[in-house]
């Protein structure tokens, strides 16, 4: 329905996305680690969100609503609802990612942001010397930097995923 149907951007619009889906969602459920919340009018959906659980942390994985009722954004009142009643409905999950790009209308709803990075790291023993080499190559820069201008080296902070890096920079 609606837009995404329109483009043919929608899960139900291949029928390989729409059979994975529904894989997913079995495999989650057998689990209990999958959630939805619908908004019904007469016992018909107006509004779903899907959620997926991974330890105690739930993600946003798919909204969507019948754009019939879209001058009373069923969506959001089903998201307000399900904010409303997460805590008590599903107290072994510390927080809700809504998984929304910064500039998504959800972020009226979800007014809480977390930011995320991707990060590469090598693993094994190619991994390993990989980073070895690459933590002497930063500390010839910092080494070459100094000795050039003299000038000391102050170290910043960054936090990436909740854990903090020192980088230096002048």
């Amino acid at each position: 329905m609606g837009w995404k149907g329109e483009e043919r951007s929608s899960l139900r619009s291949r029928p390989e996305d729409e059979a994975f889906f529904r894989e997913m969602v079995t495999g989650f459920a057998s689990e209990r680690r999958v959630i939805f919340a619908e908004l019904t009018l007469d016992g018909v959906p107006i509004a779903s969100i899907c959620n997926l659980v991974s330890g105690n942390v739930g993600f946003c994985f798919k909204i969507g609503w019948n754009p019939a009722f879209r001058s009373t954004s069923p969506a959001l009142v089903n998201e307000l609802e399900f904010m409303r009643n997460a805590a008590t409905l599903f107290g072994d999950i510390e927080y809700f990612d809504s998984g929304a790009s910064a500039e998504s209308f959800i972020n009226e709803l979800w007014l809480a942001r977390r930011d995320v990075s991707t990060m590469l790291v090598p693993t094994g023993t190619i991994g390993a010397n990989t980073l070895r080499a690459a933590g002497w190559i930063g500390q010839l820069k910092r080494w070459a930097r100094r000795s050039d201008t003299g000038i000391p080296i102050r170290p910043e902070t960054v936090n990436v995923a909740d854990r903090e890096f020192a980088t230096a920079t002048r």
